[in-house]
């Protein structure tokens, strides 16, 4: 702003990115709300007259005459520091690429499937804010086979229920929620498990609490168990047995035992031993 005087009053000039073309000695003038384009930079922009829409209302001119405009057009318009809009400009071209490349890399071939996967996401979990990772998770899930993430299913499902990802259609957590999901359903023994365990993070019994004991985030847990719901319509069966499995896993965790104990044999608690032998069931072909 010019230095002294009324700021409401005086008027701003500066240089704006119209339809990628810079455009100088544009003026903000605070007094009035409407934009004048003359016909001539009208003209340079090979714009073509037919885009204008009709308008009724004249202007006053800066000399007070009264001016009937051709019509209106709404056009693209940037403002910001030049060197700054470039450089973001470069940045989201190169990482749309490179999620584009990626994808298409585990798409074609396999040689190259665990340096790639590492080196997606990583990309996803680092930038997982921007709308152009959500849309590459997404697009991902359903164009790569599913195999290909289960290395990662650990740290993959360890990410899920992270308020600060928000939620929603367009958020990261609901993309990676898809993506888990599609895991779970193709290859439920390498990742049901996991989200079992996080289902159970909290299940710890107070004697053995302690500073160093660890505890999931209640927000994890609770997005584990949803999905476990949602996976029960998929492999109720093998949930079920699952589950079972878990939970005399829990039990034995739990068992309070001695250091003079080492070498004897522990005798199980009764509600262990009258669990039934569990029989993981086949899952269909294709799964793993």
């Amino acid at each position: 702003m010019p230095e002294g005087g009324d700021y409401n009053a005086e008027a701003l000039v500066v240089t704006i990115d119209i339809m990628g073309t810079d455009v100088q000695r544009v003026m903000i003038d605070t007094g009035n709300n409407v934009n004048v384009f003359y016909m001539d930079v009208f003209q340079k922009f090979k714009l073509d007259p037919i885009e204008l829409m009709p308008i009724g209302t004249p202007l006053s001119g800066f000399t007070g005459d009264i001016i009937h405009p051709e019509g209106k057009i709404t056009l693209p318009v940037e403002i910001g520091t030049y060197p700054r809009v470039v450089i973001e400009d470069y940045r989201d071209n190169f990482l749309n690429t490179a999620l584009d490349e990626y994808k298409q890399c585990l798409v074609i071939g396999d040689k190259y499937d665990v340096r790639v996967v590492f080196r997606l996401v990583s990309l996803w979990f680092n930038l997982s804010t921007r709308s152009i990772v959500v849309d590459s998770m997404l697009c991902t899930a359903n164009e790569v086979q599913s195999y290909k993430f289960v290395p990662l299913v650990y740290q993959i499902a360890s990410r899920m229920g992270n308020t600060k990802d928000g939620h929603g259609p367009q958020s990261f957590q609901f993309a990676l929620v898809s993506l888990v999901k599609k895991l779970a359903i193709d290859h439920p023994y390498h990742t049901i498990f996991q989200l079992l365990a996080l289902a159970n993070g909290d299940c710890i019994k107070d004697k053995q609490r302690s500073k160093n004991s660890f505890m999931v985030d209640i927000d994890k847990k609770v997005a584990a168990e949803n999905l476990l719901k949602e996976l029960s319509s998929y492999h109720g069966a093998i949930l079920r047995q699952m589950k079972q499995m878990v939970e005399i896993y829990i039990k034995l965790a739990e068992l309070e035992t001695k250091t003079e104990d080492t070498n004897k044999k522990v005798t199980l608690p009764r509600d262990i031993r009258s669990f039934r032998a569990c029989r993981l069931s086949a899952t269909n072909p294709g799964y793993c």
